[in-house]
């Protein structure tokens, strides 16, 4: 679901609200143009940034920059929910032509990946 548009914000970023069903995920792809921050409402969900992969819960922050390659994928046994700020805004006329129904995709494959340690993303 669409929270803001960039005409709502003069361009300035793009926010949406993201369900992800247990064991479905984003495929691995990074963005020329916007950069991205993940908050966690609900659900556990597994992040790869970069080469670096970390479980986040409820209440956690975490940014991916441009052109820098992420997914997510949900390894919890209930619908996560996620909202996603782009900016600058724009990327969800993507967003209204694709949706934001998350299926399983590569999250698969970050499902069997083991958590690495954290480092700055």
């Amino acid at each position: 679901m669409v929270l803001a548009t960039a005409a709502e914000t003069n361009s300035a970023y793009s926010a949406f609200e993201i369900f992800v069903p247990p064991n479905a995920g984003t495929p691995l792809h990074a963005h020329s143009n916007e950069e991205e921050v993940f908050y966690v409402v609900r659900g556990k969900l597994r992040f790869q940034t970069g080469d670096v992969i970390e479980e986040y819960g409820p209440g956690s922050l975490l940014h991916a920059a441009k052109n820098v390659p992420h997914l997510f994928a949900n390894t919890g046994n209930e619908e996560a929910l996620v909202i996603v700020i782009a900016r600058p805004g724009g990327i969800e006329k993507f967003f209204l032509e694709v949706g934001t129904q998350i299926g399983a995709t590569d999250a698969r494959l970050l499902l069997r990946r083991k958590k690495s340690k954290r480092s700055w993303l």
